[in-house]
């Protein structure tokens, strides 16, 4: 895996490594003594973020040695940090946010709430048709610069969202079930045998964070929410395989990345499907043989979880084709047939 290094302030930063800038200049340069616990959810509070971000920037200072993570109890700063060790005295504790790292979290934090949208009804839509994207009208819908809006535009071309068209035209779906399928067979020739090689490499720490998630959600599935499953969704199929210093096949995989924001938006928000569905037991078998060193089995749990994923996404597709087109947005024109 890259490491940031020297970068945390490039043009279009990832979030995690705005995050884990900030916190190593504060160990490395503003003296945040030895010995400060650091925990997801203060850190989380104190950047205004979500904990996935900092659990990354976290996980990478560990990686270099800048912090040591305690099981139960959250990173600690410095190396080598005994399994006994106990926090000094409560005290508040004091990390120092430069003005460029604000302005660089602040113009993030733009684009992602902007896409997050974007994302979300583009999704909504495409199951019903074939759909312009205007940056112009979406620019003035957000109120953001259009540079924010191409910024979006790059990511969603970047999963397979939107892609151009003629005279240079955004456009957006249709999503149709052999689509779906297209982009599972394209999932299930690379996922399993990429999970296979990245198996030995990948964290124990990570593979117990996953096992713990899906436990939790495992024992709490009538109150499970979105962002739950979208976690538990990247850990397997984003995480996992992130170890893998292969860009052509994480840029192939990204690509088709459609069926698993539609089943995010669309399945679970749209048509309210029952929560606590076999995908999680699915999840649950991987990372278990994962654990056992089994990769190859794990492997071939990935693949039969892939097909499943496909059989269930085309029934439900199938389901919403049947429903009424939903209010789309201005910056969304729906194509007439032929044109």
């Amino acid at each position: 895996m890259n490491t940031p290094e020297g970068k945390e302030l490039r043009s279009s930063p990832r979030l995690y490594e705005i995050i884990y800038g900030a916190l190593r200049d504060n160990i490395v340069e503003q003296g945040l003594p030895p010995g400060s616990l650091l925990q997801e959810k203060t850190l989380a509070t104190l950047f205004n973020v979500s904990r996935a971000p900092v659990n990354k920037a976290l996980s990478l200072l560990s990686e270099q040695g800048f912090v040591t993570h305690l099981a139960s109890r959250g990173y600690v700063v410095g190396a080598n940090v005994p399994d006994d060790w106990e926090p000094a005295p409560a005290r508040s504790l004091e990390i120092y946010i430069s003005p460029e790292v604000s302005r660089a979290l602040k113009a993030r934090s733009t684009w992602q709430r902007i896409y997050a949208d974007a994302e979300r009804v583009i999704a909504f839509a495409i199951p019903f048709g074939s759909y312009i994207v205007n940056e112009t009208r979406m620019s003035g819908h957000y109120g953001v610069s259009r540079t924010v809006i191409r910024e979006v535009m790059g990511r969603l071309e970047q999963c397979g969202l939107v892609q151009k068209h003629r005279q240079a035209h955004w456009r957006a779906g249709p999503l149709s079930a052999k689509q779906m399928e297209d982009h599972y067979q394209i999932r299930r020739m690379l996922e399993p045998p990429m999970l296979e090689e990245a198996g030995p490499i990948i964290e124990r720490r990570l593979l117990l964070e996953m096992a713990g998630r899906i436990e939790e959600a495992l024992a709490h599935d009538d109150d499970l929410t979105v962002e739950q499953i979208d976690t538990i969704e990247a850990d397997l199929h984003v995480r996992c395989l992130a170890g893998l210093e292969n860009p052509v096949l994480h840029r192939m995989l990204q690509q088709s990345q459609l069926p698993l924001i539609a089943t995010s938006y669309l399945f679970q928000r749209y048509l309210k499907i029952p929560k606590g569905e076999t995908f999680i037991r699915e999840h649950d078998l991987v990372v278990k043989l994962l654990l056992q060193g089994a990769h190859r089995a794990a492997a071939s749990a990935l693949d039969a979880h892939l097909e499943s994923a496909s059989r269930v996404g085309v029934l439900r597709l199938e389901k919403l084709n049947a429903m009424k087109e939903p209010d789309t947005p201005p910056f969304l024109t729906r194509v007439v047939d032929g044109s």
